[in-house]
C-alpha cells in the first residue's frame, strides 16, 4: 500500500497515454499515501530523548477536612444572669496554690471543671448545671436541708410540704414542750465561679424559689471551647453560699453569713472531696 499508488501510475503510463484529469488525480494521491506513511513512521520511532509529552502532574492529594471546635457547632451554655444582680449570703475564693498542685502543667478551663465536677460528685453532689460566664463558667448544685451548723440534714433533700410540717413541728415543740431541743432546718445552695473578672454582688432580693431554677434551666456539660481556654493566674474560683430559711418555697435569702462559706464548705465535705482541707 506504501507505493501502490505509484506503481499504478507507472502501470497505467505503460500501458498508454493519461489524461491531464486522471494524471492529477493519481498525484493527489500518491502525495496523500506518502504523507501517511511519513506521519506512521514517525509515530512508530522516536530517538531517546526527543519525546515533547509534558511529564504528568503530581497526583492530587484529597483535601483535609477542618476539625470544627464543638464552639462552632452551635454548643453554647446558657449564661448566669442572675450575677451580679443577685448577691450570695457568703463566698469564699478556693486556694489557687492547693489546687493547681492536683491539676496538669499549664491546665485548661476544662481541667478545671473535671476537678470540680469530680469533687462534688465525691461529696455526693450528683446533680448540677453548667452556666457560661464572662471568661469562664458557673456550677450550680441541687439546694439541701442543713442545720445551724452547715451540716447536712438527715432528710437531705425533703420536700417543702415536709419542711412546713417541721417548721410547724418546731414551733409548737419550742411553745409547749423542749425549746433547747428544737431541731431549726435550712436550706442551702452551693454555686461555682470560674472566672478572672472581678466579682461584684448586687443588692437584688433572691429567693429561694429564684435560686431552684439554677439547677433546673442549665446545661449538663462544658463545651469543648474550654480546652482552648488556658487556667491562667489571673483565675479564681469563688464558692458562693446561698441560705435560706423555712420553708424554702420563696423564703429570702439569709444575708448574715453565719455560718461562714468555708464552714459550709466543710460541713458539706467539698474541702475533703477537693483535697484543699
Amino acid at each position: 500500500m506504501k507505493i501502490g499508488g505509484l506503481e499504478g501510475l507507472s502501470r497505467q503510463m505503460a500501458r498508454g497515454p493519461v489524461g491531464l484529469s486522471g494524471l492529477a488525480r493519481a498525484a493527489r494521491l500518491s502525495l496523500l499515501l506518502l504523507g501517511l506513511t511519513a506521519g506512521q513512521s514517525a509515530w512508530a520511532y522516536q530517538p531517546a530523548g526527543t519525546d515533547k509529552t509534558p511529564p504528568p502532574g503530581p497526583a492530587t492529594a484529597k483535601p483535609v477536612l477542618p476539625v470544627v471546635p464543638p464552639s462552632a457547632s452551635g454548643e453554647k451554655l446558657p449564661d448566669f444572669g442572675w450575677w451580679p444582680n443577685y448577691g450570695p449570703s457568703s463566698r469564699i475564693n478556693l486556694p489557687q496554690a492547693r489546687i493547681r498542685k492536683q491539676l496538669k502543667a499549664g491546665p485548661s478551663l476544662m481541667d478545671v471543671g473535671a476537678f470540680l465536677i469530680t469533687g462534688l460528685y465525691q461529696a455526693d453532689y450528683r446533680e448540677i448545671s453548667l452556666y457560661n460566664t464572662a471568661n469562664g463558667f458557673v456550677i450550680v448544685t441541687r439546694m439541701e436541708c442543713v442545720d445551724a451548723s452547715g451540716s447536712r440534714d438527715t432528710d437531705r433533700f425533703c420536700s417543702f410540704e415536709a419542711q412546713k410540717v417541721a417548721k410547724n413541728e418546731g414551733v409548737i415543740r419550742k411553745l409547749f414542750f423542749e425549746p433547747e431541743n428544737v431541731r431549726q432546718i435550712y436550706h442551702r445552695q452551693i454555686v461555682f465561679m470560674v472566672t478572672n473578672k472581678v466579682l461584684v454582688p448586687g443588692d437584688g432580693a433572691l429567693t429561694s424559689n429564684v435560686t431552684r431554677d439554677m439547677l433546673r434551666k442549665g446545661g449538663n456539660k462544658l463545651p469543648g471551647a474550654y480546652s482552648a481556654m488556658p487556667f491562667s493566674n489571673d483565675y479564681e474560683i469563688t464558692a458562693l453560699i446561698y441560705e435560706y430559711g423555712t420553708p424554702a418555697s420563696a423564703a429570702p435569702l439569709m444575708t448574715d453569713g453565719i455560718p461562714d462559706a468555708q464552714s459550709h464548705l466543710r460541713k458539706s465535705g467539698v474541702y475533703a472531696a477537693l483535697g484543699i482541707e
